[in-house]
């Protein structure tokens, strides 16, 4: 009986471990598909957005009433919501920007003195904010992107409510701000993302309409990308290639979904938000699960009537892109260490004290470099011979660095050597000889002058 009851649970887990792995990878290895997560505490809109350590912060917005400094965590992991020390100056509007895993918080609308520049850093280690120097030019309705280590504000609306084109950077190690090429056409609540240290300001409001403005950080300088299938107001977010193919995707205030290729510039669509008139929502992505948050309704309560009643929601959108499951072939490259494959010297016996290192890697490298038997690296060119190995075990490993900074390392190879034998020399078995038939010769003469006389 026990041994029936002990079968029967062990296939009732089995069969409930496959339940619960086909219904995660249902929800993970769908492609281009929307679902419910769980809602922040405070509905609101206009919010910054942004992910440290994997964990999103949805920091000030608006609600339905009232600008606020409301600062909510989310793990989604655990799909849970905690609230964290809000920011100091409520704002909405605002520009948003991670550097070495602080947020910094940027420009944003007030309750009474409109656009500032205001710039507030948050510590979500320790829970803490500070205030660091200033925007020189106040500002909202603007992204912040970080490249090498500096985040670049570009465009938004003065405090005069004026759409502008500047460009002013800020260095967080130096708490210092300075001036870069302008846009070409000042632009407003735009999308905006980074690829190959390129600022991308997508859409948004400005008097040429649907543009796609590249900014080259390196050379300083102002290209044109194909612009957008629809204008107008928008939020952008980018996969990286953890999880998915490298694109922008673009999210508008009619919920469509339009996807950028930045390698080959082109435009798909994918899924629509789901959420029917939401407006002013934030967007961010983790390990390439996008997640849209928070925002604003619009109705119209009059249908011939251009009112809109504005009603802040909390919602907690997860969108899973196109192709997820699939990284992008770049990115593997670029953070996958280079495989070393060793063909010489093998886990063998070798009756030879010299061995050729004969080995092979998949990608270009920066430098090679071997140890034998734990000793100091040494750094090589290629294929070698390595010489005088005294007879005994040797382990042996080939390491390699790409030229992204990755360092791959064999297997360990573990052999033995032994020198030959050694055997005479050509002049040493002459003299033997030699020696051998003079010794014969003698006892020769000896026995035939000592002849025993034969007795009759």
């Amino acid at each position: 009986m026990n041994r029936i009851y002990t079968k029967t649970v062990l296939v009732v887990s089995l069969l409930l471990c496959i339940i619960n792995i086909w219904s995660v990878s249902g929800i993970t290895m769908r492609q281009n598909f929307w679902v419910t997560r769980t809602p922040m505490h405070v509905a609101r809109g206009a919010m910054g957005i942004a992910v440290v350590d994997g964990k999103i912060y949805a920091i000030g917005g608006s609600t339905a009433t009232d600008i606020v400094s409301t600062n909510e965590q989310y793990n989604p992991i655990t799909d849970t919501w905690v609230l964290r020390q809000p920011m100091p100056t409520p704002r909405n509007f605002l520009a948003i920007a991670v550097y070495q895993s602080k947020i910094y918080c940027i420009g944003g609308y007030t309750r009474n003195a409109g656009a500032i520049g205001v710039n507030e850093v948050y510590d979500p280690n320790t829970d803490a904010w500070e205030i660091k120097t200033p925007m020189p030019t106040s500002r909202a309705d603007m992204q912040a992107n970080l490249v090498n280590g500096k985040i670049y504000c570009i465009g938004g609306t003065t405090s005069k409510g004026v759409v502008t084109s500047v460009n002013e950077v800020y260095d967080p190690s130096t708490d210092s701000w300075s001036n870069e090429s302008s846009l070409p056409v000042a632009t407003a609540f735009y999308a905006s993302t980074v690829f190959n240290e390129n600022v991308y300001i997508i859409g948004g409001v400005s008097l040429a309409g649907k543009l796609n403005q590249i900014f080259d950080t390196r050379t300083k300088l102002w290209t044109s990308g194909a612009p957008p299938p629809n204008g107008g107001i928008e939020v952008a977010v980018a996969t990286v290639g953890v999880m998915a193919p490298q694109r922008f995707y673009v999210l508008n205030n009619d919920g469509v979904n339009q996807i950028y290729d930045p390698k080959k510039d082109t435009w798909t669509l994918g899924s629509s938000i789901p959420t029917k008139d939401l407006v002013k929502f934030g967007v961010t992505a983790v390990n390439d699960s996008i997640y849209v948050i928070g925002g604003t309704l619009w109705t119209h309560p009059y249908p011939l009537s251009d009112f809109v009643n504005e009603t802040a929601v909390a919602d907690n959108l997860l969108y899973m892109p196109i192709d997820y499951g699939t990284p992008d072939p770049s990115y593997v490259l670029q953070t996958t260490p280079p495989r070393i494959s060793v063909q010489s010297p093998l886990n063998e016996a070798y009756n030879e004290s010299s061995l050729s290192l004969v080995f092979t890697v998949d990608k270009s490298i920066s430098w090679i470099s071997y140890s034998l038997d734990g000793k100091t690296n040494l750094t090589i060119n290629g294929n070698i011979t390595l010489t005088d190995l005294s007879n005994g075990q040797h382990n042996l490993t080939v390491y390699a660095n790409d030229t992204y900074g990755n360092i791959g390392a064999s297997e360990v190879f573990s052999f033995t050597t032994a020198k030959p034998e050694s055997f005479p020399t050509l002049p040493a078995v002459a003299v033997s000889v030699f020696a051998v038939v003079v010794v014969v010769a003698g006892l020769l003469v000896y026995f035939k002058k000592h002849k025993p006389v034969r007795m009759l």
